[in-house]
């Protein structure tokens, strides 16, 4: 993703990924088992297979149903990558296995098998047409949103596998992989590599935020960089000065940003969930969240707020989480929030997310939660999270439309590409994936012939809903 936010944790998006899940299985041994597990493991979908063995994982493969590649320990540590413990659990007939991780209740179910798959002692072949199919082959096995975006993929894919030959080039191969990507809306795909010694990736899923500020950049003469540095500044520093009416605090390395209006509603800015604490774990940011959630909530309790706004109209996601950790400031009792299950699974578990009151303190009154189509990945699911709460009313535009986890995958040359694979429905069993999570009451919130503009009317109209609720 972008790495010119006004917070540098804003590139966390990966939100807990089951190749993070994994990492941490090779360095942490399983719990005690009234039956050993030692064997071979394969995933119900995700696409994972590994040896258990004396206590660890001791050999790992990414596989697909034509492909096999082994998967090095070091090659999981992918840059910006948490390593959050792994918990275990094996069923009484020691053939089903269940992975999680310490701050995701999300299980995936790993099945006990004879063998290595047939694929896993085929040499690999690091040529175009290997990469290509192993590409392919990835999105064929876990990817379920091609027809939310209206893109025929086998069609598109035999197009593409035509331009293949011996000698097409690392250039025209990652060019061919950009361009079936491109087409489908979702943030959380992307390719990236080394080619001739530099880096090279690109990330699909541009928002209509974004295109906006293309037009806009076009019109004022300027770079798309500039343009984007100029909504940055207005927004993380003039805007939220003008609407608070003084500097805004600063919490969480900068990831959030807050204060009370002069009419006394407080004001909370959120542009990622994570990047907190500048530590090594999800647990520490989660830590950090309830923390700062607390100094916040108890600074608007001694103010005696009249309502809340929490405004994520941009926000580049982290770590659900962490989301859930800040909702639970706003919980009134335990409720459903959403689910998810994986969509790639024979036998998918349906995994029920319900966010329940924090220790510390909390706000229960009126709440507004903010979005915009630059609202994505752990962001919506901290939208849906809140909606949960009969207190609080879902203003703004549409979110982005990219829930589900993103995880990694290699290539036989060593590129990577992400993808997700996951449903995510909210309370209702609704889904809303690619069309993004609709808002209660919907208004404008960054204008599109100027995106640089229209944050604060945004807030302002907020605090005319909180006039009229009270009177």
């Amino acid at each position: 993703m972008a790495n010119k936010e006004p917070h540098s944790s804003v590139r966390l998006v990966w939100r807990g990924s089951l190749t993070i899940s994994l990492a941490a299985a090779c360095t942490t041994p399983l719990p005690a088992q009234s039956s050993a597990p030692d064997g071979y493991w394969l995933s119900d979908g995700y696409g994972y297979f590994y040896e258990y063995r004396d206590g660890r994982i001791a050999d790992f493969w990414d596989v697909t149903d034509d492909f096999c590649r082994p998967v090095q320990p070091d090659e999981l540590e992918l840059e910006n990558h948490e390593l959050p413990r792994a918990k275990f659990r094996v069923n009484t007939a020691g053939n089903q296995m269940f992975l999680s991780t310490v701050s995701d209740p999300h299980e995936i179910r790993f099945h006990k098998v004879d063998g290595l798959p047939g694929q896993c002692n085929q040499t690999i072949q690091n040529t175009p047409t290997a990469n290509f199919d192993a590409f392919a082959g990835y999105f064929d096995q876990h990817y379920p949103f091609f027809e939310l975006h209206d893109v025929l993929w086998a069609e598109q894919v035999s197009k593409a596998r035509a331009k293949i030959t011996p000698d097409t080039s690392n250039e025209e191969l990652f060019e061919i992989f950009k361009s079936l990507i491109k087409p489908i809306k979702d943030v959380h795909l992307s390719i990236e590599g080394e080619i001739g010694g530099e880096k090279k990736g690109f990330r699909s899923g541009h928002s209509t935020f974004e295109a906006s500020l293309e037009n806009y950049a076009k019109a004022q003469g300027i770079s798309f960089h500039d343009a984007v540095l100029r909504h940055q500044k207005g927004y993380w520093e003039t805007d939220i000065k003008a609407i608070l009416g003084k500097e805004p605090a600063s919490a969480g390395d900068d990831a959030i940003r807050y204060g009370i209006t002069q009419s006394g509603v407080g004001y909370i800015a959120i542009v990622a969930q994570g990047g907190y604490s500048g530590g090594d774990t999800v647990e520490e940011d989660i830590a950090a969240a309830h923390t700062i959630m607390d100094r916040i909530i108890g600074e608007f309790h001694a103010a005696q707020v009249r309502a809340v706004v929490i405004d994520v109209s941009v926000n580049m996601g982290g770590y659900d989480a962490v989301s859930r950790a800040i909702a639970s400031h706003f919980a009134d009792e335990r409720r459903l929030a959403y689910s998810k299950q994986a969509a790639d699974a024979d036998d998918p578990l349906m995994t029920a997310i319900h966010i329940a009151p924090a220790k510390g303190k909390r706000f229960t009154g009126p709440v507004y939660v903010m979005t915009g189509d630059a609202t994505r990945s752990a962001g919506e699911t901290f939208t849906l999270a809140l909606r949960a709460f009969p207190h609080v009313t879902h203003v703004g535009e549409r979110t982005r439309g990219s829930l589900s986890d993103q995880f990694y995958k290699a290539l036989p040359n060593g590129w990577y590409l992400s993808l997700g694979n996951e449903l995510y429905t909210d309370k209702d069993g609704i889904e809303w994936e690619k069309v993004g999570v609709e808002p209660h009451i919907a208004f404008t919130v960054f204008d599109p012939s100027d995106p640089t503009q229209g944050r604060i009317k945004a807030v302002r109209t907020i605090e005319a809903m909180v006039d009229q609720a009270e009177q």
